[in-house]
């Protein structure tokens, strides 16, 4: 998407080498200046130079266009105190640059690795700052930020050399001139491990912070209605962009290793359980499904007189003659009727002396 943002032209670059004489030595310069300053409570004097700072500020003698002074200095050396000091000077001017942005849900958020972002073109202001009382005129847009980063990124460290120290003493960091954003630039591990002095260029992380605060700034006011006279001729706030979206989607992947474990250890279990209870439920007897074992088995009346474990033959031996009928059962030895047509008793299967066979008219009920 296109937005607001600063374009990073015209840098001035400078490199002072740093070697192991000038790190022990009282009269080593490099940079851009050089300030003698009073240790606390000791009374003799300290060299400082600097080791890492970032100056911003608007660029008053470019009358023709509103730009911003970016000044950066930071120092590496090793543990053999060989090194060097860059200083660098660039000029940011306003411009309307394309981002690659991450939008997740409502929240935007400008990738570390986009800081530049793609010109697309300059803008067009005119003045740095309008300090006219009659003309209403307020500070411009990058003018205001110019403030505001210069403020917040600010980073002034400096690197002393005691004149008693010893002629085997270099030069230290004062801690006491840490800030925040040079803490964000001070490789730790490095000074931890006795592996030197370094710091990392911080130019553009400072061009990041002035992209990422002008963009969300672009974006929160997008749906005002008086943009039309504030924004340069040919740019709209209405824009066509391309996305690209990233649904996250649940893949099942299945795992037969799972399986085949699950599958044996069943099988044990079920070897286990079988030969612990195998013969358990034996009925001492030859059964089957056939109508005479469920017949023997449900306690049938034409076989109450049968032991039920004696098998078939022992039912044989005991009812092989015995003559069977099919039809009115009594509950008694013998059946037995009324004499109005109706019959008490039930239909089955019985020994032929005890079973009356049905006449017609009798009635049954179940």
């Amino acid at each position: 998407m296109q937005g607001p943002g600063v374009s990073k032209e015209s840098c001035i670059s400078r490199t002072w080498a740093l070697n192991p004489v000038m790190l022990t030595s009282m009269n080593a310069s490099w940079g851009t200046w050089r300030e003698q300053f009073i240790a606390l409570g000791v009374g003799s004097p300290m060299t400082a130079l600097p080791a890492f700072s970032i100056d911003i500020s608007g660029d008053f003698e470019n009358t023709a266009r509103e730009a911003v002074i970016l000044d950066v200095g930071f120092v590496g050396w090793d543990q053999n105190l060989h090194g060097s000091y860059v200083n660098t000077a660039c000029q940011l001017l306003p411009a309307i640059l394309e981002y690659d942005v991450v939008i997740e849900r409502e929240a935007i958020s400008l990738p570390r690795e986009a800081h530049q972002g793609r010109l697309v073109r300059l803008a067009n202001n005119t003045k740095p700052v309008d300090w006219s009382a009659t003309s209403g005129t307020q500070m411009r847009t990058i003018s205001a930020i110019t403030f505001w980063m210069a403020i917040s990124r600010n980073a002034n460290v400096t690197v002393n050399l005691s004149p008693t120290g010893g002629t085997n003493q270099s030069y230290a960091m004062d801690t006491y001139t840490l800030t925040p954003e040079a803490i964000k630039h001070l490789r730790f591990g490095w000074a931890a491990a006795g592996r030197g002095l370094v710091f990392d260029d911080p130019t553009d992380d400072v061009v990041h912070g002035f992209n990422e605060l002008m963009l969300r700034g672009a974006v929160m006011t997008g749906s005002w209605s008086n943009l039309t006279g504030l924004v340069d001729r040919g740019v709209a706030t209405n824009q066509t962009v391309i996305a690209l979206q990233t649904v996250d989607q649940n893949v099942f992947r299945s795992n037969m290793r799972w399986f085949a474990g699950a599958a044996v250890v069943q099988m044990i279990t079920a070897l286990l359980i079988l030969t612990q209870f195998w013969g358990f439920w034996s009925l001492g007897c030859n059964l089957s499904l056939s109508p005479f074992s469920t017949a023997l088995a449900l306690n049938a009346p034409l076989l109450s007189v049968v032991n039920s474990a004696a098998g078939r033959r022992g039912v044989i031996e005991e009812l092989g003659n015995v003559k069977i009928k099919f039809g009115i059962v009594d509950s008694c030895s013998t059946a037995t009727e009324t004499r109005d047509g109706y019959t008490t008793g039930r239909l089955g299967l019985g020994a032929m002396q005890s079973v009356v066979r049905p006449r017609k008219g009798d009635r049954f009920y179940a």
